[in-house]
């Protein structure tokens, strides 16, 4: 047996069905929009996130390195990975069979007879290969096509849906896993690796983490840094923290906070209750049809009650194109797309009473029902951890 065989099994994949299907849509739009093949790149970057339109077609994808597909609308697709080193992993794990080193794309649209065609662009092109892409290939018609690609993402099939509810198992399970670290005298980088550890072990993708920390009595933070500090944690804190962890880089996401050695200051409780209601109100809205402007209106009750909010709603990378809500919703086409059934939005309000002192973050990645939006994770939504 050849290494790629051998290793194959290990890495999960979708069914052949779904593959079916996802190529049927986009040859759909190729045909409606005369396009003759399309280059799908994707970018280095935290979580593989700049590669989930490549994922999505190959189930490969890389951290560190660019990774293209060549997706004809007559013949079969070409996975192009960053080094030759990757060959045997991307073999391993692509569900497309024609994986190959490098970045010349142009090479295999010539290939194809396709170099007088039309080319459609998915995603944030590196200039070096589209530059050699037109030199290769002058007679070539390059064309965007990242609008309507994004657009057959954003509803979720059955099989995405279950692998997101995996993502967010993780993700509650590395929240559980920090809270039981906590205690004075643990750093926050403690409890980042206390995270880290439980999702991997579980099974999970640990994809991120923003962890701080602050005294609630006098604090000195409302959003979450990015990066863990050496701060010993101390009686009377109020950790707040961002988890993101998937099942084959299909994420969940949670935004939690928990007080330390004792129940949270009035002013935090009013907040946290605002907050709560907030969240519910968001989820409530987001119903097929519903738009982006309309959503923002839950925000009004916590506004008029003197407190301030920067961001409600954002569609995840791997969950489509969704743009964020915002307190104050700007006009524009853009906003008024609709939300559609079975399309993924995280609802995340960072809302606050001082900036960069006292703040809350809470929120869960959702699932939009007929019924308003769903959590796909099973943490509560209205305690107020104290450990």
């Amino acid at each position: 047996m050849n290494p790629i065989d051998y290793y194959r099994p290990y890495y999960p994949r979708f069914s052949n069905a779904e593959y079916q299907r996802r190529y049927r849509l986009v040859r759909e739009q190729m045909a409606a929009h005369g396009i003759d093949c399309l280059v799908v790149t994707g970018s280095p970057g935290m979580n593989a996130e700049l590669m989930a339109d490549v994922h999505w077609l190959s189930n490969w994808n890389h951290t560190a390195a660019p990774g293209f597909v060549v997706f004809p609308y007559h013949g079969d697709p070409s996975l192009y990975f960053g080094l030759v080193t990757y060959r045997s992993n991307a073999g391993q794990r692509s569900v497309i069979e024609d994986v190959r080193p490098g970045t010349s794309v142009a090479r295999r649209i010539h290939e194809l007879g396709l170099g007088s065609g039309t080319i459609g662009i998915v995603g944030s092109f590196p200039h070096e290969v589209l530059a050699e892409l037109k030199e290769d290939a002058p007679q070539a018609r390059v064309v965007s096509a990242g609008e309507w690609f994004g657009e057959i993402r954003r509803v979720r099939s059955a099989e995405e849906i279950e692998w997101l509810r995996k993502g967010a198992r993780f993700a509650d399970i590395g929240l559980e896993a920090m809270i039981k670290a906590i205690r004075p005298g643990v750093t926050e980088r403690q409890l980042y690796a206390a995270t880290m550890h439980a999702v991997f072990d579980a099974g999970g993708q640990f994809c991120f983490q923003w962890l701080g920390s602050t005294p609630m009595a006098t604090p000195l933070m409302a959003y979450p840094t990015q990066a863990p500090s050496d701060r010993v944690i101390e009686k009377g804190d109020i950790i707040i923290t961002e988890i993101a962890a998937s099942y084959e880089w299909y994420a969940g996401q949670i935004n939690r906070y928990v007080a330390v050695g004792q129940e949270p200051p009035e002013e935090y409780r009013r907040l946290h209750q605002h907050t709560v209601q907030l969240v519910k109100d968001v989820c409530a809205s987001l119903k097929p049809g519903a738009v982006a402007a309309e959503v923002a209106r839950a925000a009004e009750p916590l506004l008029k009650a003197g407190y301030h909010l920067e961001v409600m709603a954002i569609g995840r990378p791997t969950g489509g194109s969704t743009p964020p809500v915002l307190p104050v919703t700007p006009p524009g086409e853009f906003f008024q797309r609709p939300f559609l059934q079975d399309e993924t939005v995280m609802v995340l309000p960072l809302t606050y009473k001082e900036p960069d002192r006292l703040g809350l973050f809470l929120g869960d990645l959702v699932l939009v029902t007929p019924e308003g939006g769903k959590s796909l994770h099973g943490y509560p939504l209205e305690e107020f951890r104290v450990v």
